[in-house]
């Protein structure tokens, strides 16, 4: 699955200029759907974010755990671990992080037979766990996607929402890797051209991108996951791409039709409970 990167460019500067300045991006309740159609995708929940679910699902990336499935494989548990135990510490999870060091790029799960109970436990329990997963998915999920999104002209939300989607799965990498998510933008524009200005261009440009996703999805052997690209091209379908209103429908993991609401307080929820904490 994923793998750990930065995209970097040339044009990082500009790209920042036009993220804060010329980009509308998603407003805070299509974020928050984004996150829960991918919630539903890697833990068939769409009603909250799953921040306290853990497992080993024998799928190549060893332990999986938090809502956008941080995973021992590819390191961003052990980042996200080690960023958290910079501010707390005595944290439970701070124990594993020699075995999560060991394991990064394997599939091996030694010495973490109790990593999940205590994730779980800690996600349950402790407010700042939960605001650790929602801030590092913002800053190396959630933004680096939308700033890719403001670089090449992409403004349509279900576009945005999938730009979310690929780099949680195919990992931010770098535009020379043509699995990751910035290789599937670099595919697709070099074949298709930029997305253009309206919602008809943007839309048939989206669904060249899935496509190529697709094409990656055969090539790494995650055929069993194309579901999440059926469920987007399935939201084309039914008109859904601009995320208008307060929910969305989706298919869900079977192939069924799932209503996703925004409640506007799923991103909200962790910090409300960090500040009453203190």
């Amino acid at each position: 699955r994923k793998t750990l990167g930065v995209m970097i460019s040339p044009l990082a500067v500009v790209v920042f200029y036009l993220v804060v300045v010329n980009s509308q991006g998603l407003d805070d309740c299509q974020r928050e759907m984004a996150y829960l159609i991918t919630n539903v995708y890697e833990w068939s929940n769409g009603t909250d974010l799953s921040y306290d679910l853990c497992a080993h699902q024998d799928d190549g990336a060893g332990i999986t755990a938090g809502f956008p499935g941080f995973t021992t494989q590819a390191g961003d548990a052990l980042d996200l671990i080690q960023n958290y135990t910079r501010t707390y510490p005595d944290n439970g999870l701070a124990q594993f992080i020699p075995a999560l060091q060991a394991v990064v790029n394997t599939d091996h799960v030694d010495g973490l037979d109790n990593y999940c109970n205590v994730w779980k436990s800690m996600s349950d329990n402790d407010a700042s766990f939960r605001q650790a997963q929602l801030d590092y998915v913002r800053q190396d999920y959630y933004q680096p996607s939308q700033d890719q999104g403001a670089q090449i002209g992409m403004t349509l939300p279900l576009g945005l929402a999938q730009f979310y989607d690929c780099i949680i799965m195919q990992g931010g990498g770098d535009a020379t890797d043509d699995y990751s998510f910035p290789g599937i933008v670099r595919w697709t524009m070099a074949n298709f051209g930029s997305p253009g200005n309206d919602p008809t261009t943007q839309t048939k440009w989206l669904s060249n991108f899935i496509e190529r996703r697709r094409w990656v999805f055969q090539i790494q052997g995650y055929g069993d996951d194309a579901y999440r690209l059926d469920s987007y091209v399935w939201m084309i379908s039914q008109g859904e791409v601009e995320m208008s209103g307060n929910s969305i429908q989706m298919l869900d993991n079977s192939g069924n039709p799932q209503t996703i609401t925004c409640s506007t307080k799923t991103l909200l929820i962790a910090k409300k409970k960090k500040k009453k904490k203190r």
